[in-house]
This record gives C-alpha cells, structure tokens and sequence, in this order.
C-alpha cells in the first residue's frame, strides 16, 4: 500500500511541475490517515513559478525554490524552510508556516491572508506590497524585513515579535494580543 501511494505522489509531483532536486525520502500519502506526515523532503533550488503545486509536508526544504506566482495556499508548511525563496506574487493565503525559515525570501506583493507565521524566521525577508491582512506573527522575528506598501490589518502580533527597526506595527494597522 505504501509503495502505490508514494507512486501516486511522485505522479502528482509530475503533474503540478513541482519535482525534487535530490532523493531524500518522499512524501507519501496514506489512505488512512491522509494528514499523517512523513520525513523530510527537499526541494531545494527548483522553479515551480505560476503552478499550484501539491501537497508539501512539514519541515519541507524549499530554499532558494523560484515559487513566484505558484498558489501554496492552505499548505501545512510549519517548520519548512523557505531561505532564500522567490514567492514574487505567490500566494500563501492561509498556509501554515509557524517556525518556518523564510529569511531572506523575496515575498514582494505575496498574497498571506490569514496565514500562520508565528515564531517564524523573517530576517532580510522583502514582505514589499505583500498582503499579509489577518495573518499572526507572535513571536515571529521580522529583522530586517522590508515592509514598504505591506497590507497589515487585523495582522496580529506579541511582545515577542521582532519588527525592523524604526517599524511601528499599530500604525500600520497590526493588533497586539
């Protein structure tokens, strides 16, 4: 059972364009228990622009990925790292990244409505024009990041929270919890 549905992945993958640059353990999907996650796979370096790409698990490593335009929307990427991505335009609408690794990732005008980025990695992240309207940052650390034209409201956030220096998140419509 367990090789038919790593089979039915790696055709999926095929199927969406989204493919692995190495062969670290594949995600599988099990019948049973279809959110029951597997071991780590890596993604690293690939381009998967303007595709909606399938299901990606946690901790997944998607560093320096081309993403730009691709919909990962609702995907349970907490732990995942995105170093170093390009998600130009792509959109994370409520995609769980809590503890995700999205340092130095491009996000420029990225839709992440309602997403779940607490105690994630943000350092250097260019967040310019993104939308990131109802989406929690508790305890996320935003160093460095690029905020100029971001979409803010109703984006909540903690005493944990690390904003660029300078940044004043309540006027730009975020809400402390």
């Amino acid at each position: 059972m367990k090789k038919v549905a790593v089979i039915a992945l790696i055709s999926l993958l095929a199927l969406t364009g989204c493919s692995k640059k190495s062969n670290p353990a594949p995600v599988a999907s099990n019948s049973a228990n279809p959110s029951a996650s597997q071991s780590t796979s890596s993604y690293t370096g690939q381009k998967q622009d303007g595709t909606r790409c399938g299901r990606w698990q946690a901790n997944a490593d998607l560093s320096n990925c081309d993403l730009s335009k691709s919909d990962i929307s609702r995907q349970q990427l907490a732990g995942a790292n995105l170093s170093g991505a390009n998600l130009t335009s792509a959109t994370l609408t409520q995609t769980v990244l809590t503890k995700a690794n999205l340092s130095n990732a491009n996000a420029t005008g990225a839709q992440i409505r309602g997403a779940q980025l607490g105690f994630a990695v943000l350092t250097n992240a260019n967040l310019s024009g993104a939308d990131l309207s109802a989406t929690n940052v508790g305890g996320a650390n935003l160093t460095g990041a690029i905020l100029t034209g971001a979409i803010l409201t109703g984006t909540t956030y903690n005493d944990a929270t690390i904003w660029p220096a300078g940044f004043d998140p309540l006027a730009a419509g975020a809400t402390k919890f």
